[in-house]
């Protein structure tokens, strides 16, 4: 099915915002009636703190919610509205303002080890290949190579590893064969369709306490996810997934949350920007041909021209179609849809009336009109990449199915709609970033 949407922001309370709206049993007996207006003064009941009125799209602290939930009762507005936190969550919700951990001995207690690159591009240069399908091309690292572009070529030297390989080391043997459904550079076709087996190896599915779907993000090391700040709470990590009928399989790798690392500026802004995150797991993972990092975009946003959203979110939604929320089906399959990327001038422009919540930092992407609808990201799709291919783009190195994640889906009005959405620029947090994932290594 054709993708259309924006973010996530909204998960279900715009479910129980419409209950309201439409005259719902009364399984909420304390809620406020006639509802409470927008900039009222409210309380919320799950955080147990004041707040203002706002709407969904605009609040970051919104969470999943359901119309039967006695909890949230009390703090709908009027419709289509939340009560949003007037101050940042408590700090059992998240963990910011604070400063990477130590060095110790060169690492960071408790991590791997980093990868022995010069080992391993010494090896593919002179070893034979095991399935001679190509050759492989691989540059020399750059002495003025930072520790992200050093990671990036690292991580698309695991494209040449065997299925059955549980991981890729210096000791294996040397496939030339790539494992990827995009080995031979085909270009995506605008819309939403299914991404195959080894193509986004980097998805993450984030399930809530009641192991449902909500949100995605990006592996982007052994053992750290990055995401985005609204979505950064999720009880449980799924990684190598591509359909989420077959979490069993032996390919998927289920992982927990060590630490929640919010960029302290989110909170700073209410949320406006700088709505990313890290996700620090307990263990590391070993990588496979279905569990593998994504590569960090470090250059200039304004030379991106397209690139693909992937995710298992709604695939039919429009804020003004009139879908009713039990209607909206998540995606079994990973969807992954090409689209735009636009200028911040033209970005304001279409935003028009609205157009204050699109900061510097965010990049603006939306994909071109096909049969009435635009390729988008819609809701369950947040804190999952805004990516592009290696192949022949700004990344080192000679990976074709590797990607450079360009930006964190964020926030938009609507799912499909003639405003683009608005993601988190990477490159504008790679300091941020490379403190945390990487501290000890220059």
């Amino acid at each position: 099915m054709v993708r259309v949407g924006v973010r996530v922001l909204v998960l279900g309370v715009l479910a129980a915002a419409m209950a309201v709206a439409a005259g719902a049993p009364a399984a909420c007996p304390d809620a406020p009636s006639p509802p409470l207006a927008v900039g009222a003064p409210c309380h919320h009941a799950e955080l147990n703190v004041t707040g203002e009125c706002r709407s969904t799209w605009s609040c970051p602290y919104v969470r999943r919610q359901k119309a039967s939930d006695r909890r949230y009762c009390a703090q709908l507005c009027r419709p289509q509205g939340v009560c949003c936190p007037a101050q940042p969550p408590p700090p059992a919700w998240r963990e910011a303002h604070r400063e990477p951990p130590p060095c110790v001995g060169g690492r960071v207690p408790g991590s791997p080890r980093a990868d022995d690159l010069l080992a391993w591009t010494n090896k593919l240069r002179a070893a034979p290949c095991t399935i001679p399908e190509e050759e492989i091309d691989i540059p020399r690292v750059p002495a003025n190579a930072s520790v992200i572009e050093r990671k990036c070529l690292s991580y698309q030297l695991l494209e040449f590893m065997d299925e059955d390989d549980a991981a890729l080391t210096v000791e294996d043997d040397v496939y030339c064969k790539r494992y990827c459904a995009n080995d031979e550079g085909v270009p995506f076709v605008v819309g939403g369709e299914d991404a195959g087996d080894y193509e986004f190896p980097h998805m993450a599915l984030f399930l809530d306490e009641k192991d449902e779907p909500y949100c995605a993000g990006t592996l982007i090391s052994e053992d750290f996810v990055l995401t985005a700040a609204h979505c950064a709470v999720p009880a449980r990590v799924l990684l190598g997934l591509v359909r989420t009928n077959e979490r069993d399989n032996g390919n998927v790798k289920v992982a927990r949350v060590a630490k929640h690392i919010v960029h302290p500026d989110f909170f700073r802004s209410g949320g406006a920007h700088s709505d990313i995150a890290l996700l620090q797991l307990q263990e590391p993972v070993r990588f496979t041909v279905y569990v593998r990092p994504a590569c960090l975009h470090t250059g200039d946003d304004a030379r991106l021209q397209e690139a693909v959203v992937t995710g298992w979110g709604y695939q039919e939604y429009d804020s003004g179609s009139g879908v009713k929320e039990k209607d909206k089906k998540t995606s079994e399959a990973l969807q992954k849809a090409s689209v735009d990327i636009f200028s911040r001038e033209h970005c304001l422009e279409m935003w028009g009336d609205d157009s204050l919540h699109v900061h510097e930092k965010h990049i603006c992407a939306l994909g071109k009109k096909k049969k009435g609808v635009r390729p988008d990201a819609c809701q369950g799709d947040s804190g999952g990449p805004l990516q592009v291919s290696t192949a022949g783009g700004p990344g080192p190195g000679p990976g074709t199915c590797s990607y450079l994640v360009a930006a964190v889906v964020s926030q938009g009005r609507g799912c499909g709609t003639d405003r683009p959405g608005l993601y988190t620029s990477v490159s504008r947090f790679t300091d941020w970033i490379q403190r945390w994932v990487w501290p000890c290594e220059v």
